[in-house]
């Protein structure tokens, strides 16, 4: 799987056959494959699900924590909101060493839009997306006209775009606009968004 998820991240999943997975990985064929994830929808849902488990159990905790709050009246600022979505890339990446792939993988399907994998994307993390929209929502009031929305999902590509291109900082058409680390990075990202989102609000 993780030769595939690299294959993926860097062809997409138009421009990966299932027997480039297959050399790569070292296999003889692509029986063994076909009879565990059925076809490449298959495996492609199944990397999505492997990612997104890793997800779901480094931000839930905090999820409920913060819902809890706004159940209680004291709802979150909008920088812990955030940094409840941002962070985990960061620690993906440092942390696991197919992380930076699985994060490219992602952001692909997302621009990809391949007919075998936006619809699972959506499919497997629309519910964490809803929780943390509302959690957005929550802090930042009303959103009468719908702007707010369309800046949080702007704001969720551009941190996943944002991690996975994170190693292209130096060579930027302004030179390079490289951070520290990863952690600086999600610091800057989660600034990002309380400008972005914060103006919304007030703008709202």
């Amino acid at each position: 799987m993780l030769a595939a998820v690299e294959e993926f991240a860097a062809h997409g999943v138009a421009g990966t056959p299932i027997s480039r997975i297959t050399a790569v990985a070292g296999a003889r064929n692509s029986s063994a494959l076909n009879y565990h994830f059925g076809s490449k929808r298959g495996l492609v849902e199944q990397l999505i699900v492997l990612i997104q488990s890793w997800f779901d159990e480094a931000r839930n905790r905090h999820l409920e924590i913060m819902e809890a709050r706004v159940a209680d009246g004291n709802p979150p600022t909008l920088r812990e909101a955030l940094d409840i979505f941002v962070r985990p890339y960061a620690k993906l990446i440092t942390e696991e060493p197919w992380g930076l792939a699985a994060i490219r993988f992602i952001a692909t399907l997302e621009f990809e839009q391949h007919p075998d994998g936006w619809d699972l994307v959506y499919k497997h993390t629309s519910s964490v997306a809803q929780r943390l929209c509302d959690l957005v929502a929550a802090v930042t009031g009303d959103d009468p006209d719908g702007s707010g929305k369309r800046r949080l999902l702007f704001y969720f590509d551009s941190v996943i775009h944002g991690f996975a291109a994170h190693k292209h900082l130096g060579v930027s058409f302004f030179g390079d606009v490289q951070v520290p680390s990863v952690d600086k990075l999600a610091d800057f990202y989660v600034q990002c968004g309380e400008r972005l989102l914060t103006f919304a609000a007030s703008s709202a």
